[in-house]
């Protein structure tokens, strides 16, 4: 059991930094492959890229869904790793708007499309491989690590990004410093691919298998016969979505140019603050195994609804400290979210369509709230000029998964079936 979770996290590690340092790149990029006279037009075409990404990301959902119910989890989640890891190298290599004009962001959107299919079936595989293997009194916990390596692989992007941008002059990661974070995912998705290639497949699905158990189409029989769970999963994993990528995707780029912080800064909270969650997850996994989940995700949906407009309304004109020490609430309030979510999402259904039905949730969700997050919080800065916009955005959220939460049956002492 150890041996194939810690093959999972590594992969699902070195994956997530992949795509996650576009996000952390966006001002770089915004500058290189969408050139215009307001920086904040140029933010939000970079944004409205990142989006695209997730918007296909329930394609790959079914895809890889669909090899993963049918044919193993182990095998879907190779090809996943392969087809983020390629498309991230090219990335690196590009040539910028300067260089070949309108084809530059087009050559973008296109890879960026490839890295949303291959996440499109990683999350959905990663949280599903790994709470297979947990036992029963210990789901939380264990499933928690499916987080936990998501951001360990986007901690190392950040502090990537963050060493980068520290090291370099601002002309140099222009010109080419930007480039390497991108080139050098090719030798850790080479890893992660050799690593995941040789783990075995998850008892569950085996007992399903030989069983006989499995049905022709895993995502026509969760459409026709799991649609309650799935809009429980859906109003649920909103929060993920519009919480964690206005907190700590758009947060770095709104604390540079709507509060003017440095990037350096900006990137260097964001760094400490998403290691404080590695550290919380595993905690909030454990505690949900003794409480349930539905407790522990209920106080962080009713943190988000409660805090997020009066943190924001403190924010402008506030140290560097005050900034930090906001962002860390909110890094608090999704751990508490992020321990339970894997244990949760994998006891709302059965094995047999299990991956294509967690992949699609998180897919679909990710695609209408999390890539648009930074674009929408970017948005209301813009259209209405108050800093404190984006924290409506994250109140809203808060109060659907709070009530999604409160129909929700806890299922944490239950086997799975």
């Amino acid at each position: 059991m150890f041996r194939a979770i810690t093959a999972c996290m590594v992969g699902n590690a070195f994956e997530w930094y992949d795509f996650a340092l576009y996000a952390y790149f966006a001002t770089t990029i915004s500058t290189l492959f969408f050139p215009a006279s307001d920086p904040l037009t140029s933010l939000i075409a970079t944004y409205a890229i990142l989006a695209a990404g997730y918007a296909i990301r329930p394609l790959g959902a079914v895809i890889f869904g669909h090899i993963g119910d049918k044919f193993g989890r182990k095998q879907a989640l190779v090809l996943c790793i392969f087809l983020m890891t390629v498309p991230t190298f090219i990335i690196g290599l590009l040539p910028t708007y300067d260089q070949v004009g309108i084809w530059a962001p087009i050559m973008l959107a296109g890879l960026r499309l490839l890295q949303g299919l291959s996440v499109g079936g990683n999350f959905g595989g990663a949280v599903t491989f790994i709470t297979e293997y947990s036992p029963q009194n210990k789901r939380g916990f264990i499933g928690s690590w499916s987080v936990v390596s998501i951001l360990s692989g986007m901690i190392i992007g950040s502090g990537v990004a963050t060493i980068i941008n520290t090291v370099l002059t601002p002309e140099e990661v222009l010109t080419w410093g930007w480039r390497l974070p991108f080139i050098s995912g090719i030798f850790l998705g080479a890893i992660g691919i050799y690593m995941r290639f040789f783990i075995p497949e998850t008892p569950e699905f085996q007992k399903e298998k030989a069983a006989h158990h499995d049905v022709e189409s895993p995502f026509k029989y969760i459409i026709q016969h799991k649609k309650r769970e799935m809009l429980f999963a859906l109003l649920i994993i909103l929060l993920n979505d519009v919480g964690f990528y206005t907190m700590f995707a758009f947060f770095t780029s709104y604390l540079h140019t709507t509060l003017s912080f440095t990037l350096e800064e900006a990137l260097r909270l964001n760094t400490i603050n998403m290691f404080i969650m590695i550290l919380l997850i595993p905690v909030a996994g454990m505690i949900s195994d003794k409480i349930g989940r539905k407790a522990m995700i209920g106080i962080s949906a009713l943190a988000f609804a409660t805090l997020s407009y009066p943190l924001f309304s403190t924010l402008s004109g506030a140290s560097l400290m005050w900034v930090w020490f906001i962002q860390f609430v909110f890094a608090v309030a999704l751990s508490c979210y992020f321990g339970p979510m894997s244990a949760l999402l994998v006891e709302l259904f059965p094995t047999k369509g299990r991956y294509s039905a967690i992949s699609f949730s998180l897919s679909v969700s990710a695609a209408i709230f999390g890539g648009t997050a930074p674009l929408v919080g970017t948005y209301l800065v813009k259209m209405t000029g108050l800093e404190t916009a984006p924290a409506v955005y994250l109140t809203v959220a808060g109060l659907v998964t709070l009530c999604a939460t409160f129909f929700l049956k806890d299922r944490h002492k239950e086997a799975l079936v």
